[in-house]
């Protein structure tokens, strides 16, 4: 995957109707809020970033759930790929910068919702798309050194603790 490239389609590489038509509609809302001043910026940027945690946290409960068939794991890796993208192209044009985010006027209610279903759709990400023996390997060096004995993947959630993690962001990111 070239993050780099702004093309929204590569040769070879599809996603879904709903997928593609939830990126393309997102960029469009999102550039008539902030170029054509459609309706009032900070409305316009609050209900964007409700919208955008409301869809994807459906999207990402449909997608952990999902069991795709071997041929359509590229397919549901590119789907996981844009949603991800498409969240890492518009996150910082609908929230303040990070150094303002921990100003009490902000509510980051919807920013940790999306933060939270990204970190799904990664994790999903990773198990659909991981050599099935490396992942084993790594869910069982997590459960020895957790000391459980039962394997299982911790998603970093809506946690505000200092050990939360923006990995899906700064693997996606055309900046990272």
């Amino acid at each position: 995957q070239d993050w780099g490239n702004q093309k929204f389609h590569f040769k070879g590489e599809k996603s879904t109707y709903p997928v593609k038509k939830f990126s393309l509609t997102m960029h469009a809302m999102v550039h008539n809020i902030l170029c054509c001043g459609t309706c009032c910026q900070a409305d316009g940027k609050r209900m964007m970033s409700s919208l955008m945690n409301s869809v994807l946290s459906q999207l990402s409960s449909r997608y952990s759930h999902a069991q795709p068939t071997p041929r359509r794991v590229d397919l549901f890796r590119y789907d996981l790929c844009m949603l991800l993208s498409t969240v890492s192209d518009l996150i910082w044009a609908l929230f303040p910068p990070p150094s303002q985010l921990s100003s009490s006027e902000y509510d980051v209610g919807d920013l940790m919702g999306i933060h939270q279903s990204c970190c799904i759709l990664y994790a999903t990400l990773l198990c659909v798309t991981s050599p099935v023996a490396e992942l084993a390997g790594a869910l069982q060096r997590q459960s020895s050194e957790s000391g459980t004995g039962a394997a299982s993947v911790k998603v970093d959630g809506a946690s505000s603790d200092s050990n939360s993690t923006v990995q899906w962001l700064l693997d996606v990111s055309h900046e990272g």
